[in-house]
Order: C-alpha cells, then sequence, then structure tokens
C-alpha cells in the first residue's frame, strides 16, 4: 500500500492507511481519512469504525459533492464545481474501509476472497465455484471490480459475471498460467 502510515498508541505504533473524503462542516472541506488496523479512524478527530459509519449516514463526512458547490483544499485553494461524480458510493467506501482494517491485521479483504474464489473457478468450472464467485463479486465495491486488467472491458472476471462470458478449457488454463502462475499445478485442473 502507497499510503501507509502510523499513529503511536501506548508506545505502540499501530499501521494504517490513507483514504481521500470530504468533510461538511459548514463547507466543504478536501481531507485525509486515516484507517488504522486497530479500527480507529482519524478524520478530524480519532474515531471508532462505528462512529465513522454514523458521521458518514449523517454528511458530515461525505464522498460526493452538490452541483455548484466549493470544495476547499487546505493550504492549497478552494475548488469550484459544477458537477462532481464519485466512482463510489457510501456503501463502497464502508466496504473499502472495512477491508482495510482486515488486511491492515493480516485478513483477507473481499478483493483477495475474490482472487481466490476466480482460481477456484478456473481450477474447476462448477456451477457451485461459479455462484460462490459471483457472490463475492458483487460485494465487492463496485469501484473496485476490474482485478486482473486495467479496464472493465479487458477484465476476464467482469465479463464472466457481468457478461456472462464462459470460458473453454483452453481459456482457462491459460488465465491459470497467466493470473496464477505457479500457483496451481495440472493435477487441480478439471
Amino acid at each position: 500500500m502507497i499510503n501507509k502510515v502510523y499513529r503511536e498508541s501506548k508506545g505502540e505504533k499501530i499501521y494504517g492507511e490513507v483514504f481521500y473524503g470530504i468533510v461538511k462542516n459548514g463547507m466543504y472541506f478536501f481531507t485525509e481519512i486515516t484507517v488504522f488496523a486497530d479500527g480507529m479512524i482519524r478524520c478530524w478527530e480519532l474515531m471508532d469504525f462505528n462512529s465513522f459509519k454514523e458521521k458518514l449516514k449523517s454528511g458530515w463526512i461525505k464522498i460526493n459533492l452538490p452541483k455548484d458547490s466549493e470544495l476547499r483544499i487546505h493550504n492549497f485553494g478552494i475548488v469550484n464545481t459544477k458537477e462532481f461524480l464519485p466512482e463510489k458510493t457510501d456503501d463502497d467506501f464502508i466496504k473499502e474501509i472495512e477491508d482495510s482494517i482486515i488486511e491492515l491485521n493480516g485478513g483477507k479483504g473481499r478483493r483477495r476472497k475474490c482472487i481466490d474464489l476466480f482460481k477456484n473457478y478456473l481450477l474447476k468450472d462448477t456451477e457451485q465455484n461459479y455462484l460462490d464467485l459471483k457472490k463475492q463479486f458483487e460485494d465487492l465495491p463496485s469501484h473496485k471490480r476490474v482485478l486482473f486488467e486495467y479496464v472493465d472491458y479487458k477484465d476476464p472476471l467482469v465479463g464472466l459475471i457481468e457478461k456472462n462470458e464462459k470460458f473453454s478449457s483452453e481459456q482457462r488454463k491459460f488465465m491459470l498460467n497467466d493470473y496464477f502462475e505457479d500457483e496451481w499445478n495440472e493435477k487441480e485442473f478439471v
């Protein structure tokens, strides 16, 4: 993670990750939102995850702006927006923050789980593996659904789930070699 940071508490470093959002405190302010492994979040003040969700729900923390707004960027300037097009919803942002906490603690977030299920599906093209993968894919934040390629129309997982583009055995083997090189062997393939 590029945006890794830490805070000290009781003489220990607690690592975190920086995200960006908006605080509505009379005016709209662009701000850092730092998520820490212990579930605490710093956004103008230190709060727990539930408090963060409440502040997002109340509109104090935002990821969107109304039309014709001013966005203040500390020590930088003011941006007048005609229209703001966010890449995620509030629910997506909550999932992203939740996954960050899980991953900062060494666990698997939604993205890693989805990658693992895609590998399972490529190894064994069963209806159950497909349904498990589809459920996990649909739980990903919408702006994080392109996992293997740079754009959605080239990503095989997007094609499989959203366009129902099934793969041949040869295509599955090719993708296993391309995306999971040295992580599988021929005996696992069905």
